[in-house]
């Protein structure tokens, strides 16, 4: 894909160009008519998307639906894995455009979102009464840790405070976190926009 600019003519990376597009349709959906016009030259060919599972049930779908919209000649392919796989796929320009987390220097990224962690537990539990809950109050607990693309960031914040986790079960999905939950098995690590309203969550300080 070609441009001109004022200072001649240069090649567009199409996956670069297709980030910019996700950041845009995130941050402003209602706005897709106008956000989406001003790129120009995806009319026609094919993207292959690679995410993590959490991205593919949150957010790709409406990504895919507003460029879908605006480009119905567009051919999308979505392909979801875990996020070394889409890092992998990434590597091995398998797909065009990978969704990951956290940035990794490997790549060239585009901010798309934050989120903010939370621990999930059972209301007999201790630490349940307070609202703010430091990593160092989490010596020693029983941490059911979910495979979800967050396992990096949460080992690297106990590593940041010098505490090392007590990872009793590890887990695909978050149902089977929140199940163990309300049995007193322990407390899990999420995201604020992906838990289910089970239990009472506290935010980390």
């Amino acid at each position: 894909m070609k441009e001109i600019r004022k200072n001649g003519l240069f090649f567009t990376d199409i996956g670069e160009r297709i980030l910019v597009i996700f950041r845009k349709v995130l941050s402003e959906l209602q706005k897709v008519d106008e956000l989406v016009a001003a790129e120009q030259g995806l009319e026609i060919g094919k993207i292959h998307i690679g995410a993590y599972r959490t991205a593919c049930t949150r957010f790709i779908p409406k990504i895919i639906r507003a460029m879908e919209n605006q480009y119905p000649g567009l051919e999308i392919k979505l392909s979801e894995g875990s996020v070394d796989q889409v890092k992998e796929w990434l590597r091995s320009k398998y797909i065009d455009v990978g969704i990951i987390i956290p940035p990794d220097k490997d790549f060239d990224t585009v901010h798309l979102m934050k989120d903010q962690l939370i621990v999930l537990m059972h209301s007999s539990h201790p630490l349940y009464q307070k609202e703010i809950i430091s990593i160092p109050d989490l010596q020693g607990e029983d941490i059911l840790l979910g495979k979800g693309g967050y396992e990096v960031q949460v080992h690297d914040l106990f590593k940041k405070y010098n505490v090392t986790p007590h990872v009793r079960f590890e887990m695909e999905y978050i149902e089977t976190g929140l199940s163990m939950i309300q049995e007193g098995l322990g407390i899990t690590i999420t995201t604020k926009k992906k838990y289910l309203v089970t239990a009472r969550p506290s935010r980390f300080s």
